[in-house]
């Protein structure tokens, strides 16, 4: 509908549950509900500023429980995404590499990575404002150390406050493009070497849940495990997250 064309006050709380409906009519239930959250908080702003007379949105319904991904990369799978990330290029290869090396989220935790976070001489780095709020340090591998370094040695001419950029002023983009290059390189791969199986649609979201099931796998405890992650536990006890995110259990 035309929403474009009506003044924010002259907005209904209808003309918001259509869109909110309209989109879990589609089955996109995870995205219906990030819409209704991001029109209660752009209602109760505008409410407070005066730009509509009432809350609109306080009163929209949900499109309904979202189901967690149970999408689990194999240990097999992660070595063909860790192979095709050689094709990346200089930037965002490394970056699809750290992905899986540190388990950690893809964009905040990663793509976002300054330089002042990275202890090179200690081997790890500590990300300041993760999703939960809580400082966490991150303890690099021999592997996530050389990826580091080239990067390092890619700024030594230009140096950029930012581990992963394209402008040498902000983080890169274009991570979403990449992964669509990233899945054809794959699917190439399995076409070369006679492989007909289709490989099972991923988001970079899901080698975190790849990296705590090999972790329990090899035999760590769930609270390492979640405390690996940056996932938020009490005491030596698994977090609820645990069991959504390690298929091992």
């Amino acid at each position: 509908m035309p929403y474009s064309s009506k003044f924010i006050g002259s907005l209904t709380r209808a003309d918001l549950q259509i869109i909110v409906d309209g989109k879990q009519a589609e089955g996109k239930v995870v995205m219906a509900n990030r819409l209704r959250a991001a029109f209660s908080t752009f209602t109760g702003w505008a409410c407070r500023r005066g730009y509509m007379p009432k809350d609109i949105g306080v009163m929209l319904q949900r499109a309904g429980g979202e189901t967690p991904r149970e999408r689990t990369p194999s240990l097999d799978e992660v070595k063909e995404i860790w192979a095709q990330t050689f094709e990346m290029g200089a930037l965002l290869g490394p970056f699809f590499r750290m992905c899986i090396l540190t388990g950690q989220r893809n964009r905040k935790d990663i793509l976002e990575m300054q330089w002042s976070w990275v202890d090179m001489t200690r081997c790890r780095y500590k990300i300041p404002k993760p999703k939960n709020g809580r400082p966490h340090v991150v303890h690099l591998s021999e592997p996530a150390m050389a990826e580091l370094s080239s990067l390092k040695e890619q700024q030594a001419d230009a140096p950029c406050p930012f581990v992963f950029s394209t402008t040498g002023r902000t983080s890169a983009t274009g991570v979403s493009k990449a992964k669509l290059r990233l899945d054809g390189y794959i699917i190439s791969e399995r076409a070369e070497m006679g492989n007909s199986e289709q490989f099972e649609p991923w988001v970079l979201h899901d080698l975190r849940r790849a990296q705590a099931t090999a972790l329990s796998e090899t035999g760590f405890d769930d609270g390492v495990v979640d405390r690996a992650q940056h996932h938020v536990a009490t005491g030596s006890r698994a977090s609820a997250v645990a069991a959504i995110y390690n298929k091992a259990r």
